[in-house]
């Protein structure tokens, strides 16, 4: 990217389903919101707020919680060296809250939409992230996701960067049982958001092969990357452990 995303553009993460891409947008999600000119405002499909809200404790504390019991969690989060960290995740240094959450996931787009404006107008976040916009915009005409992408185009002109997370269409095994990897064109919806976008992130994973590094490993394209470089961008390594996510060549060296 030549330094990162540019501010005021789209970007799309694309990758079929469980190929890990909330694993790797709660991670960008968490790089953002501690930034100190980057305020996120997350809407999110799959998760609610509270989920949400323990994916990103997992992240900042180095934990992974699908680990631990209930009360186990807890007792650990009242701990008073953690209870201190907490907080920092929730706010910054002046007391501002680092993030949005909206988990409305019932109602038309129109809501969604008032939502989103709400985020970026009244709460100040100049970045947006859809988890997962194809899901929210399932069943929805052509018709009307056309006009839901005139909409983020309209909050990209006043400034606001916007981060979709996008399903593909189920890709079949080929004779031999091979399939092939996803690419930007397999992207479900009206294809206006792969053209819209300044940056198109194709992730895949083979994640039913026995070798545990591969399955831990994502590989990442970038068929569009405004400003940037085109191609293969190298791969992913995933610890599940405490939730860090490597450059697969860093972590192998």
């Amino acid at each position: 990217t030549r330094g990162g995303f540019l501010q005021g553009r789209m970007i799309n993460v694309i990758g079929m389903t469980s190929v890990g891409k909330s694993s790797h947008v709660n991670g960008m999600s968490y790089h953002w919101m501690m930034l100190p000119d980057i305020k996120p405002g997350i809407v999110s499909a799959e998760a609610t707020a509270a989920q949400y809200s323990l994916e990103m404790l997992g992240i900042h504390l180095g934990v992974n919680f699908d680990l631990m019991q209930g009360q186990e969690i807890l007792d650990f989060l009242e701990r008073p060296d953690i209870a201190e960290r907490v907080d920092n995740l929730w706010q910054n240094e002046y007391g501002e809250e680092r993030f949005v959450i909206l988990d409305e996931r019932d109602g038309c787009i129109g809501m969604l939409q008032d939502r989103m404006d709400r985020m970026f107008k009244h709460d100040g976040c100049n970045l947006l992230m859809v988890d997962v916009l194809s899901d929210i915009l399932r069943g929805n005409s052509i018709e009307a996701q056309e006009d839901h992408m005139k909409y983020q185009k309209s909050l990209l002109k006043q400034g606001a960067t916007i981060v979709n997370v996008l399903h593909t269409k189920k890709i079949y095994p080929d004779p031999k049982g091979n399939i092939r990897k996803a690419t930007e064109y397999d992207a479900l919806g009206t294809s206006s958001f792969i053209q819209s976008a300044a940056y198109n992130i194709v992730i895949n994973r083979d994640k039913m092969t026995d070798d545990i590094v591969m399955k831990n490993t994502t590989e990442v394209d970038m068929p569009k990357c405004r400003g940037g470089i085109t191609g293969p961008a190298g791969g992913w390594y995933y610890d599940s452990t405490n939730r860090e996510c490597y450059d697969k060549e860093d972590w192998t060296a």
